[in-house]
């Protein structure tokens, strides 16, 4: 995450098996001496595209631009209110949607990382 980041890929996406590891990612990050604004998808309990969600605290630690690790579980990759294959990919409704949108937001193919952790 640290050589794309410093490459100019701005967004990265973090799965890991429980919330609880958020802490050893930015942990992580930290020694690694990488200042890269992370935020836990979480503490968002709303759906819609991340980068219309700045008012949300958790949303605001990625900056003005939204830039930075997105954190979530596996199981909040699949997570959503409306379980049609249509709704997959819409952020309001879709955490998976969600992720998408906001990976792929500064380019169509999304370049950033996605690291399987656990």
């Amino acid at each position: 995450i640290l050589a794309q980041w410093n490459r100019g890929t701005r967004r990265h996406v973090w799965v890991s098996a429980t919330s609880d590891l958020y802490s050893d990612a930015i942990r992580d990050l930290t020694d690694l001496g990488a200042d890269i604004p992370c935020m836990a998808l979480s503490k968002v309990h709303s759906y819609g595209a991340i980068d219309d969600l700045k008012s949300n605290p958790e949303v605001r630690k990625l900056g003005k631009m939204c830039d930075g690790v997105l954190f979530l579980t596996y199981s909040m990759l699949v997570a959503a209110r409306n379980k049609s294959e249509e709704a997959r990919s819409d952020p309001k409704v879709s955490r998976f949607g969600q992720v998408f949108a906001w990976l792929t937001k500064h380019t169509e193919r999304g370049e950033g990382l996605i690291c399987f952790d656990e």
